[in-house]
């Protein structure tokens, strides 16, 4: 292969603490997969922000906005599953290049539209709900290709690089947005997001992975089911996906559908920039703490570190004044990068190669379906009770979800954090 990290564990193990991120990126497996998923991060954080403006060029109606968002978000409702099973029966760089390819298509299309004046909100509608789907097939086959090109004994520090790279690419993602738009309009950052997901498709046909899925002609339900048995019969899954789902549902979708109500109060667009941008701030220096921490219970670290979050949002709660929130969301985006990184990692590196995509959208399944639902009652709760008991609510949520999953014997297992998946 080409570099010495590939060589297996006599040559590896011995160095595995003292490998640095230099070394890692000298490996070109590895390298080109990370070149890559960094660029498409900023087209997909620029296109995050043309969307919304798009919409509103269109249409000044909130209920038009609503519509194209949920378009957006509705496959991954209806696909989710599907996504895993694909990314188990096929080889996975294969299966992601195609999104890529696919969405790279879309989003021409959409900002060609968009710059001929062309647009309506029904074809943003058909257009996002096809990225939509494209991005369901998209991602369990790039998570779990990471166990593939990453070196011998380096999961977990191949996962943080790849934390600190596209969250610094999705931060000047989001810095440039606002210009962009401003200067030619949502449909150029359509055809840079473009652009980026034509990069990154040439890197993942370029790339070669240790390990490819083999299909064995069964059927896809069948598939799925091994994916749902595999789960349950190993309880730390149990505990990730039960804690994910109560944290995604009950805690960040009022911090994301009412922080920005709060914000406005506390001085606009400036204040909540100011919660952004700690909070991105927090993904960065996150991942330098993942390259060199590998805890032996990672899950139970990870749902400790979740903790994290109940500061920002007990002090939006109390409408605290913005030096005081801007820290506590630099905590917040440090335990999510934090959380994230120790799981993936862990499923990466102890669950058999063939069933990393199924097993993954299975624990996930909960928060892909319950999110939406979240999101919408946020807003019927903070009518009735008011914006601050929501936020303060969901702050003891966060406290009492992480002390409920310590009590579960399962989050105690010893875990790899670095190993080959078995086979």
């Amino acid at each position: 292969m080409s570099s010495q990290l590939w060589r297996g564990p006599s040559a590896a193990q011995g160095a595995a603490d003292q490998v640095t991120a230099r070394a890692l990126f000298r490996d070109r497996e590895f390298r080109i997969y990370l070149i890559g998923q960094t660029t498409s991060g900023i087209g997909s954080a620029l296109a995050s922000v043309a969307l919304i403006f798009a919409v509103l060029s269109i249409s000044h109606s909130a209920s038009s906005l609503g519509l194209v968002l949920l378009a957006s978000r509705l496959p991954g409702v209806v696909l989710s599953l599907a996504g895993g099973v694909i990314a188990d029966r096929w080889p996975r760089q294969r299966v992601a290049a195609t999104a890529d390819l696919t969405r790279t298509a879309l989003q021409a299309c959409t900002g060609a539209l968009l710059l001929s004046g062309d647009a309506t909100i029904l074809t943003l509608v058909l257009l996002q709900t096809l990225t939509g789907g494209a991005n369901v097939i998209f991602g369990p086959a790039a998570n779990a290709l990471v166990a593939g090109v990453a070196p011998f004994g380096q999961v977990r520090r191949a996962n943080s690089l790849l934390a600190t790279t596209t969250s610094i690419a999705q931060t000047a993602g989001l810095a440039l947005s606002g210009a962009l738009v401003a200067i030619a309009g949502p449909g150029a950052s359509f055809l840079v997001d473009s652009a980026t997901f034509a990069v990154s498709s040439v890197c993942l046909i370029l790339v070669r992975t240790r390990v490819v899925p083999v299909r064995d002609g069964r059927g896809m339900f069948r598939d799925l089911r091994d994916g749902w048995d595999a789960a349950i019969a190993r309880g730390w899954v149990v505990v990730y996906a039960v804690h994910l789902t109560v944290i995604n549902v009950l805690t960040l979708c009022p911090l994301f559908v009412l922080g920005p109500v709060v914000a406005e109060r506390l001085g606009g667009a400036p204040a909540w920039s100011a919660i952004a941008l700690g909070y991105a701030v927090g993904n960065i220096a996150a991942a330098q703490i993942t390259f060199r921490w590998a805890p032996r219970r990672p899950v139970l670290a990870a749902v400790t570190t979740s903790t994290g979050l109940a500061p920002l949002l007990a002090l939006l709660g109390l409408a605290a004044p913005i030096w005081l929130i801007a820290p506590a969301a630099f905590m917040a985006g440090l335990q999510s990068t934090l959380y994230n990184t120790l799981i993936d990692s862990t499923m990466q590196s102890n669950l058999p190669d063939e069933l990393l995509g199924r097993v993954g959208v299975v624990a996930r399944i909960g928060s892909t379906l319950l999110v939406p639902i979240g999101m919408g009652l946020c807003g019927v709760l903070a009518t009735n009770i008011g914006a601050a008991t929501v936020l303060l609510a969901a702050a003891i949520i966060v406290l009492a979800a992480a002390a409920a999953a310590a009590c579960c014997p399962a989050g105690y297992a010893r875990l790899g954090l670095n190993r080959i998946p078995a086979r």
